[in-house]
């Protein structure tokens, strides 16, 4: 559990107070229970406390510490119910801890991300291209020894 941890320098009444517009009865006294691994919080509440972090419920907990529904499958096509955007893809990957702490919304909206999501898709981008470009090069490489194989032919 590393609540504690990504809470950074946010004093633990600033997440309450962020808490408390979710559901009123979270008080120090809970939220620090919910830190020292001792209750957690309810579904809301953890929404609320990833929102204020700009995390993931994984990145707060394991999967061994709270049970969520997302995961159950590493990667997988969303289905039309599951998602407004009938060809989405969840996605759902293991970093080391502290790569983590680089996907606050904070940190991410200084370097011009909107969030996590548009992050990944930039990077999805950037990939397309590399690939791209990298096959392109390949094709070429191929057609000029194709090209060279055919004149030592004749």
């Amino acid at each position: 559990m590393r609540l504690k941890e990504l809470r950074g320098d946010l004093k633990q009444k600033e997440v309450v107070q962020h808490i408390k517009k979710t559901d009123k009865r979270v008080d120090s006294g809970l939220y620090s229970k919910y830190e020292n691994g001792v209750a957690l919080p309810t579904p809301e509440q953890l929404k609320a406390i990833c929102e204020l972090l700009g995390v993931e419920p994984l990145d707060i907990y394991s999967e061994a510490e709270i049970n969520l529904k997302s995961t159950k499958a590493t990667v997988h096509k969303a289905t039309a119910k599951e998602s407004e955007e009938p060809e989405t893809y969840n996605l759902c990957v293991r970093l080391e801890r502290g790569a983590a702490r680089w996907f606050r919304k904070d940190i991410l909206a200084a370097c011009g991300y909107r969030n996590l999501t548009h992050w990944v898709n930039v990077g999805l981008l950037r990939l397309k291209k590399e690939y791209e470009k990298v096959t392109a090069k390949a094709k070429k490489k191929a057609a000029r020894i194709e090209r060279q194989n055919g004149r030592h032919d004749n």
